[in-house]
């Protein structure tokens, strides 16, 4: 039991901590202005509308849903330290978007 807990734990501080800090991040590291980040925030449930059945039915289609996941978990992963050397405002924002991608298909696997 404690080994699960301490996965959600891990897992939801991540969540958390790159939703709220990327905000910041975007605004004085990658130097885009509100108006930039309100629509880059505004796009990302729109791309999580449209990957999350996929990632749904993928799962479902292979029958391997814990594969599934641990791809997602080590694809965000990788992203997500690639993300924070990046300071190109075209490369940040497409990276984030791929982060979203595999982001939005593990909380339905979980």
């Amino acid at each position: 039991m404690g080994r699960f807990n301490f996965f959600y734990f891990l897992l939801y501080v991540t969540w958390s901590s790159v939703y709220t800090l990327a905000n910041l991040y975007m605004d004085e590291v990658i130097g885009l202005n509100l108006g930039q980040i309100g629509l880059i925030a505004a796009v990302l449930p729109l791309i999580s509308l449209f990957f999350q059945p996929l990632w749904g039915a993928f799962s479902d289609f292979s029958g391997k849903r814990k594969t599934v996941l641990q791809g997602l978990l080590v694809m965000n992963a990788i992203i997500a330290c690639i993300v924070t050397v990046v300071t190109k405002d075209l490369l940040f924002v497409g990276l984030y978007f791929v982060y979203q991608v595999f982001l939005c298909g593990q909380g339905p696997l979980i």
